[in-house]
C-alpha cells in the first residue's frame, strides 16, 4: 500500500477501524493477516491522529488499540504528547468517562501517571454511572493501577450508582489482589478507618470477618480505635473490643482511645 493510501487512511478512517488494523513496523510483532503496516515515517502521523481522537473524547478506541500492549509504543506516544497536549485539551466521553477511566480499565500505569501529572482533578471524576477511574482498575483487577491511583488520591470509599465501592467491584470479579481489605488511600487510611470515621458498623463487622488489620496506623499516627473514639463511635469501638484490639494502645502522640474520647465529650 502506497505512502499516500496510507496517510489519506489515517486521516480519514475511524478509529474504531484503526485500532485493531494497524501496526508499526518498528514495533516487531507478530500481527495477524491483513494487518496494515505502518513504516516509520508515517508514525508520526498516526500519532497526530490518534491525539485528534483523545481530544474529542474519543480515546476509548485510542487505549483499547492493540498497539498499545506494547511498552515501547506507548512511551513513544506519551513522549509526543508531552510536546503538544495540555490539561484542558482532555475532553469527557458521551458517558462521562475521562482518559484516565481509560487507563485505568486497561491497566496501564505509564499513560495514567501521565494524564494524572497533565491534570490531577482527574482522579476522582466521575462517569455517569458514578464511578471513579478506581472502580475500573478494580473491576479488572489491576491491583498496581489501583494502588497508583490511591496514591494519588483516589476515594477508596466512593460508592457508583448501584452503591458499590471499588472494594465491591474487585470482590464480585474474584480479583484476590486488588481485592484486599488493607489497601490504604494517600492519607494511609484502609476501608476500616472510613467505616470507623463515617460510623458504618455493618460495614466494619464486614471488614472484620475479612481480617482488616486493626492494628495499622494512618498518616495521622491513629489506629482505627482511636479514630472511633474521636468521632464518639461506640458501637464500632465496642466491635473493636470484642476483636481483641487493646483499648490502651497509643497513638504517635501517645493518646489512647479513652483520652479520644475525652477530647470528643469535651469538644
Amino acid at each position: 500500500m502506497s505512502q499516500h493510501i496510507l496517510r489519506s487512511l489515517l486521516k480519514y478512517g475511524k478509529a474504531s477501524f484503526l485500532k485493531d488494523r494497524v501496526q508499526f513496523l518498528s514495533l516487531n510483532g507478530h500481527p495477524p493477516k491483513l494487518t496494515i503496516m505502518i513504516p516509520a515515517v508515517l508514525e508520526k502521523a498516526y500519532f497526530d491522529r490518534i491525539l485528534i481522537d483523545i481530544k474529542q473524547g474519543l480515546f476509548l478506541d485510542v487505549i483499547t488499540d492493540i498497539q498499545n500492549a506494547f511498552p515501547q509504543f506507548r512511551k513513544a506516544f506519551t513522549s509526543y504528547m508531552k510536546t503538544i497536549i495540555k490539561w484542558n485539551d482532555l475532553k469527557h466521553s458521551g458517558d462521562g468517562s475521562t482518559v484516565v477511566h481509560a487507563v485505568s480499565l486497561e491497566g496501564y500505569d505509564d499513560y495514567l501517571t501521565y494524564f494524572l501529572d497533565l491534570d490531577k482533578s482527574l482522579v476522582n471524576k466521575d462517569n455517569r454511572s458514578g464511578q471513579i477511574p478506581l472502580h475500573l482498575a478494580c473491576l479488572k483487577g489491576h491491583s498496581h493501577t489501583a494502588q497508583l491511583l490511591l496514591e494519588k488520591g483516589a476515594f477508596i470509599d466512593k460508592t457508583d450508582e448501584n452503591e458499590n465501592t471499588p472494594l465491591d467491584l474487585a470482590c464480585a470479579g474474584g480479583h484476590k489482589d486488588t481485592a484486599d481489605v488493607n489497601l490504604a488511600d494517600n492519607k494511609g487510611r484502609t476501608p476500616i478507618f472510613l467505616a470507623c470515621e463515617k460510623k458504618q458498623k455493618e460495614i466494619a463487622e464486614l471488614l472484620l470477618k475479612c481480617n482488616a488489620n486493626t492494628f495499622i496506623d494512618n498518616e495521622e499516627g491513629k489506629r482505627p480505635i482511636h479514630c472511633c473514639c474521636e468521632v464518639g463511635s461506640s458501637e464500632i469501638t465496642a466491635l473493636l473490643l470484642s476483636h481483641g484490639v487493646d483499648k490502651n494502645q497509643r497513638d504517635s502522640h501517645k493518646s489512647t482511645p479513652l483520652h479520644w474520647a475525652c477530647k470528643k465529650v469535651m469538644s
